[in-house]
């Protein structure tokens, strides 16, 4: 009896820690061309890894390239079609048609996020100078974005002893907000662009290949289907504030929320992090959010959230934006650091020039004194201040006329 009692309880701590086991985001989708094998020169090829949320999805190829008379067992393999221009260029590959294609696109409901792209690959003989590939995506099907950059043939050469085809480096998804979140109305559609045939005949590139009764996926689809958001953003919008710019945000549900990162670009497709606001974790009411930016770049800046659920899942908000220029900044604000006993001295000139700064308190006793380097437009200075509590003055000359304010430390 004590056995039996034993294995229980060893099952069912054995379920808790499954069950306590972060979420993973899983294959998606995915192409084996074994059990049963492929000839490799079959039309196309429907994908045997399939989300049970996500439709079939078909391999097919572009109009640049064909299948081969020949077989390849075990691949999807293609030849450059007889009248392609086979310069080796990916501009000439994406102009030519040279590529393979697939679509991605969730049931009535669902919502798609894509975190990676794992692939082996194989060609035969020798590639032309300066051949490649490249994953690039798209929304519509007619506007494609590159995915990450050029792999060179040299640099990742394909093929192994036996004839196998060569594990490519993973391809980070999860960065693209485009691709995170995609809705059943929506689908996304993947192409590998190809170049560096050296000829229509010889020359082939394929997916694939594998030992004969290996059971592994050659081309796969990492991600997550999910027919709940965990965050809804009802608006984002940004506003100018004195010296800065502040983001706004509301929710109109959240699930499992934990917390938002606010991210800036210069571009529009570079963001990084410039701050961290808590969620609020479950809530059916509408939550409202803000951030202040006190250092934005001037000229254009495009801010987004990224908003991270408990167990390390995000989606992106909609972007903003907001064009920041030194016309808008007063010509003098101070922000106090008490904690690290700084002071952050924000100043607008219309000249480059050297220019006393000093910090007295109400009773005229002077605490600080420097002079600095401004240079025409806005400066942010870093003031190291050791003073009691209280109120002070910080005077300074600005297009050669005197300035102050006050402040509380």
């Amino acid at each position: 009896m004590r056995k039996i009692y034993f294995l229980t309880a060893f099952a069912v701590l054995s379920l808790l820690f499954l069950i306590s086991l972060p979420t993973c985001n899983a294959q998606i989708l995915g192409w084996r061309f074994t059990s049963p094998n492929s000839n490799g020169n079959e039309t196309s090829a429907v994908a045997t890894t399939v989300h049970p949320n996500l439709k079939v999805s078909t391999l097919v190829r572009g109009e640049g390239l064909v299948a081969p008379s020949s077989t390849l067992v075990r691949t999807f393999v293609s030849i450059a079609k007889s009248d392609r221009n086979l310069t080796a260029t990916k501009n000439m590959a994406i102009q030519e048609g040279m590529y393979l294609e697939f679509k991605i696109e969730a049931e009535d409901g669902y919502y798609t996020s894509l975190t990676t792209i794992e692939s082996k690959l194989r060609r035969s003989g020798t590639p032309s100078t300066g051949a490649g590939y490249i994953w690039r995506y798209s929304l519509d099907g007619i506007n494609f974005a590159d995915i990450g950059a050029v792999v060179n043939y040299e640099d990742e050469p394909e093929g192994v002893v036996g004839g196998e085809g060569k594990v490519q480096n993973p391809i980070d998804l999860s960065g693209i907000a485009e691709l995170q979140n995609i809705p059943s109305t929506k689908s996304i559609t993947l192409r590998l662009y190809v170049w560096g045939f050296p000829n229509a005949t010889t020359h082939s590139f394929a997916v694939g290949r594998v030992a004969t009764g290996s059971l592994e996926n050659v081309l796969s689809i990492g991600g997550k289907v999910s027919n709940t958001l965990p965050v809804r953003f009802s608006e984002v919008k940004t506003r100018l504030n004195n010296n800065g710019v502040d983001v706004l945000w509301n929710t109109s549900f959240e699930k499992n929320n934990d917390y938002f990162e606010v991210q800036r670009s210069a571009n529009s497709s570079d963001f990084y992090k410039i701050g961290r606001v808590n969620g609020g974790e479950n809530s059916d009411l509408q939550q409202t959010y803000s951030f202040q930016d006190l250092n934005p770049e001037m000229g254009i800046n495009y801010y987004r959230i990224k908003q991270v659920d408990f167990d390390g899942g995000f989606i992106y908000s909609p972007i903003a934006v907001q064009k920041f220029s030194a016309e808008i900044v007063r010509p003098l604000t101070v922000q106090v650091l008490k904690e690290q006993q700084l002071l952050k001295v924000t100043l607008n000139s219309s000249y480059n020039g050297l220019v006393p700064l000093e910090v007295a308190g109400i009773d005229g006793r002077v605490v600080y004194k420097e002079d600095f380097k401004l240079e025409k437009g806005v400066n942010t200075l870093v003031l190291s201040l050791k003073a009691k509590s209280g109120i002070y003055i910080l005077r300074t000359k600005i297009d050669h006329k005197a300035t102050a304010t006050k402040f509380i430390y």
